[in-house]
Formats: C-alpha cells, structure tokens, sequence
C-alpha cells in the first residue's frame, strides 16, 4: 500500500537530472477534475489550517479542516485516507477561486510538487520522482531540471514526513491485514484520530506525529 501516490493516471520515472517540459499556464486547469485525486496527508493538514487560522478562520483545527473540506476514502484493508473536496464547476477544487489557489504558500505538498509526484525508492535510494502525463498540455513551454524542481519544492521537513509515512503505512496495513472485517472496522476510528486529528496546531509537527504513530501501533497491537 502506498498512501503517497500523489498522481493518478499515466506518469513515467525520471532521474534527478533529467529535464522536462513544463511551464504554469495560470489557467487553474490543475485545480480542476479532482474529485478523489489530490489526498490531503495530516502535514498538509496541520499547514493549511494554521494558513486558515491566520486568514480569516480564526477558529480552525485539524477536526474541522478536515470536516470541511475533506472527505474520507478506504483502500486495501480498510486504510483510510483523506480527500481534498472538490466541489466547484468541473470537479475544481475547494480552494480554487478565480482561477487562483486561496492558500497557495500552504498548498498541499501534491500541488507543491506538480507535476513531479515521488514514491519510494530502490535499490538504495530513499524516493524514486515520476512525471504525470495525465494532462499533457502542460508539458509544453520552458525547461524544468528535475533536480532544481525537487530541491525548490520538497523541503526537509516533507522529506522526513514521507519517509516516516512509507514505514508507517507498511506497518499500520500489516495490523489492519492481520484483523477480521469487525476489528477492522472498529479500529476505523482510532486510525484516523491518530494519524490526522490529535495535533495541536501551535506546537511542531513531526514531534506530534511520531508520538501518534507510536500510540496508535500500541492501539492496534
């Protein structure tokens, strides 16, 4: 199971130092036919509603972010997952307004990476990019060094969440396969509390994550 598959539809693998075509039109066609596309993780989260807090919500938290503008998802085994909602004209995002992103510097990190994704590496290497293909008149226009685009819009600390989500997703799934469908769905609760409601919006992420993780494996055990 990977919970990171950030592009859905055709995409290819690119090495660091392989360039690509693309240049941002503004046209607000990649906010566009999201439904169930863009999954929002609880990094994406925790930033987008601290944005929110900041701008004009001042009553925002986890709870409610995800309430308003998520829905929920079940993969293999009852996993569950977050989706951005997309309820304007043509399936656009929640955000979207005037062909603009409403909290564009807290994008989610899929937006961010667009239209680079990643996902785990081999043979060594921590992560592996692929470029989306699913929306081709995009890659037209200037050239874009794949290795720049990574270092402009994958920090540290995104880099730290994804490589603790691979380790915590192949270790939620092997709980989750090991109970029958009534555990599992009992357990339902419990896994999204911990893995995308329990943060406190004014102290540090990833410190509140592995605390979650580390409780919610107890849970699950």
């Amino acid at each position: 199971m990977n919970t990171l598959s950030l592009t859905p539809g055709p995409a290819k693998l690119v090495r660091s130092k392989d360039w690509v075509n693309f240049h941002c039109l503004k046209c607000g066609q990649c906010c566009r036919d999201l439904e169930n596309v863009v999954m929002v993780e609880s990094l994406d989260a925790y930033r987008i509603a601290r944005y929110l807090r900041e701008h004009g919500q001042p009553d925002m938290e986890m709870a409610l972010f995800y309430e308003r503008y998520t829905s929920p998802m079940l993969l293999v085994e009852g996993y569950p997952v977050m989706m951005m909602n997309a309820p304007g004209p043509d399936h656009a995002c929640a955000f979207l307004d005037n062909n603009r992103c409403s909290i564009y510097p807290a994008r989610p990190w899929a937006c961010r990476q667009y239209p680079i994704s990643v996902g785990p590496g081999s043979r060594g290497k921590d992560f592996e990019w692929y470029l989306s293909l699913d929306r081709p008149f995009h890659l037209t226009g200037g050239k874009v060094l794949v290795k720049d685009w990574i270092y402009q819009n994958f920090p540290h600390e995104e880099r730290e969440f994804l490589l603790r989500e691979y380790d915590a997703s192949i270790q939620i799934a092997k709980c989750l396969k090991a109970m029958d469908d009534v555990a599992r769905e009992q357990c339902l609760k419990q896994i999204i509390y911990f893995r995308y409601i329990f943060y406190d919006l004014d102290d540090p992420f990833l410190p509140q994550y592995d605390r979650n993780l580390r409780a919610l494996l107890q849970q699950l055990g």
